[in-house]
């Protein structure tokens, strides 16, 4: 089973996430993590590029990268 924790920044998703994560012995895995990924892939800092991201409304390039790393691995 896969859970998926969303909100606005800062809300505090990701320690909501972690103690779900020690409750239930789940594997994490953080969107962050892969904005960081495609950052390093544009040559970009990861400010550089959210910024980028924004301004070009590239949201879709994060959301596609989240879904095929869920599809292909087993979390």
């Amino acid at each position: 089973m896969k859970i998926t924790i969303t909100g606005s920044l800062y809300s505090g998703k990701s320690t909501v996430a972690r103690a779900l994560s020690q409750v239930l012995n789940y594997e994490l895995f953080s969107v962050g993590g892969v904005q960081r990924k495609l950052a390093i892939e544009h040559n970009m800092s990861i400010t550089d590029y959210n910024k980028y991201m924004l301004e070009h409304h590239l949201d879709y390039e994060v959301d596609n990268r989240t879904k095929k790393i869920g599809i292909e691995q087993d979390y």
